[in-house]
């Protein structure tokens, strides 16, 4: 694969990180209003821990393309 098409990759994942990052963020938020409202939040840390998954899926592709690119700092 040439490098233009994994930098483009490239910039995907990171926009899929920032993303679902913004994600979690807003789902925390909801997590706390809906305690704080005495109110079951279980669905809802559910969901986060799936959201957290797929962010690690996410990252982990970025870092194979980082790698691959040759720009991989551990």
């Amino acid at each position: 694969m040439p490098d233009d098409d994994l930098r483009m990759k490239l910039k995907q994942a990171d926009d899929e990180v920032r993303q679902e990052k913004e994600h979690i963020a807003h789902e925390m938020a909801r997590i706390e209003q809906i305690t704080a409202e005495g109110h079951d939040a279980g669905p809802h840390e559910k969901s986060l821990l799936a959201m957290h998954h797929f962010l690690d899926g996410v990252k982990r592709h970025r870092r194979i393309l980082l790698e691959r690119l040759g720009l991989y700092r551990p």
